[in-house]
């Protein structure tokens, strides 16, 4: 049986968009995403850019989330 995705990614341009749908998603975000100033407070998505989401999503996987991309 397939895992539950744990954050989806959609690229649009020069911004990629990151959704943690679980709380395990969203707290490993809280812990490690430096989102000072960025009004996301556990909000839907955070965006970030394109040159940077790859470490993101690397980041995650490495903790043993699934990410859809």
């Amino acid at each position: 049986m397939p895992r539950k995705t744990d954050a989806e990614v959609k690229e649009q341009g020069s911004l990629s968009f990151v959704f943690p749908l679980t709380p395990r998603a969203r707290s490993w975000v809280a812990d490690r995403v430096e989102l000072d100033g960025y009004p996301w407070g556990g909000r839907v998505s955070f965006s970030v850019e394109a040159q940077y989401v790859g470490n993101v999503i690397a980041g995650m996987r490495a903790a043993g989330l699934v990410v859809r991309t």
